[in-house]
């Protein structure tokens, strides 16, 4: 009697972990709240050594005035958009975020030059050339983020504004 007990009690033990053994995808990607902190970017053409002696006035006369493109010409610094907020996009990482397409607007822009200059790295942070030679117009990007479960597209998901421009705001 006891063997038989201890018998059924094996055999429930193995029925159930036979029935637990199979896979299960416990992946998942959600990208309808992505954003980004600044969805846009302001990137400006034909800057020289000469332009690290633009000055910005001081807003209030106690304010020493401002240099703004001194820094980035002298480190040859690359215009840089920050990635997008870690929980806006939900699923599991490493997320891969890449181009999908680009909309020029304006009539030197040229969506081909752009996608050439623009690197995406980590989630999402975009980096574009401080010497470029992307032609002044507004882009709407629009990227793909996938994961190990799948992509989705982002439709005009950030926005970069090349201007020739070099009046400091």
């Amino acid at each position: 009697m006891k063997r038989n007990i201890i018998f059924i009690l094996v055999l429930i033990l193995l029925g159930y972990l036979i029935s637990s053994c199979h896979d299960e995808d416990v992946s998942y990607l959600d990208v309808s709240a992505m954003a980004y902190p600044i969805n846009s970017m302001t990137v400006i053409t034909g800057l020289t050594v000469g332009d690290t002696l633009i000055m910005k006035a001081p807003a209030t006369p106690w304010e020493q005035p401002s240099y703004p493109y001194k820094t980035r010409i002298k480190n040859d610094a690359p215009w840089v958009a920050l990635g997008f907020y870690g929980g806006t996009v939900e699923g599991a990482r490493p997320l891969v975020v890449t181009l999908e397409s680009v909309k020029g607007k304006g009539e030197k822009a040229n969506a081909d030059i752009l996608k050439e200059e623009l690197k995406i790295v980590g989630e999402g942070r975009l980096e574009i050339p401080l010497y470029t030679k992307i032609p002044a117009g507004e882009y709407l990007l629009s990227l793909r983020i996938a994961n190990v479960s799948g992509s989705d597209v982002v439709e005009d998901a950030f926005t970069i504004v090349v201007t020739e421009d070099k009046t400091p705001k």
